[in-house]
């Protein structure tokens, strides 16, 4: 990619972000006051999803969720195409659009998490903001939908998006902290309802500090 390229961002993410990537050096233009529009940036979770889990005494366990634990539901998908439709309108639609409708691979490049729910958040991200782009119109074909590759990486290569991938100094800064006072006042304070949840979830509970 030269300097004069312009780029769009989104990510897809697993617990917190979404970005793809995005060149079109050929469609933006100056306004009326000589700016050009260079670099958008948009950041998001995926769509709405099921429970990652839930306390075994909980009567809506795993079989309540047709696809399962922590997969994306319907109206995720809904929500994930109907924001793309929305970046279809703002950025590839009027008088200036800073990208093609049309899917070009020279100009598009998205990648995602490995993760089932950000997977399909940016297919149907991409279902929403190409559908009006160049799609064969065979026989089955599904309506206005424009197939648009979406990349991916290990978890454990992932260092942008996998929130977490191992980091020795965070492990190391969370070892001092459950060793502070303040950390071990804190517990002793909580621990008669720690141990209420315990007694009622069904399952152990402590407090944890999150290294991510």
């Amino acid at each position: 990619m030269n300097k004069f390229s312009l780029c769009i961002y989104l990510f897809f993410c697993f617990v917190t972000l979404s970005w793809f990537y995005t060149c079109a050096g050929s469609l933006a233009k100056r306004d009326a006051e000589g700016n050009k529009l260079l670099l958008v940036q948009m950041v998001w979770r995926h769509g709405d999803r099921a429970p990652l889990q839930n306390y075994p005494t909980d009567e809506h366990q795993e079989n309540v969720w047709p696809l399962g634990w922590g997969e994306l539901t319907p109206i995720g998908m809904q929500q994930a195409f109907e924001l793309g439709q929305l970046i279809q309108k703002s950025y590839m639609s009027g008088d200036q659009p800073f990208l093609n409708k049309t899917y070009t691979p020279k100009e598009v490049h998205i990648q995602s998490t490995d993760v089932n729910r950000t997977l399909i958040t940016a297919m149907s991200n991409l279902a929403g903001m190409f559908s009006q782009g160049s799609h064969p119109s065979a026989a089955g074909w599904p309506n206005n939908w424009t197939p648009v590759p979406v990349h991916t990486l290990p978890e454990s290569e992932d260092y942008v998006g996998n929130t977490y991938i191992c980091c020795p100094r965070a492990e190391q800064i969370y070892a001092d902290i459950k060793k502070s006072p303040e950390f071990i006042r804190f517990n002793e304070k909580w621990a008669p309802f720690m141990q209420f949840l315990t007694n009622n979830s069904g399952r152990n509970q402590t407090y944890e500090i999150s290294t991510t």
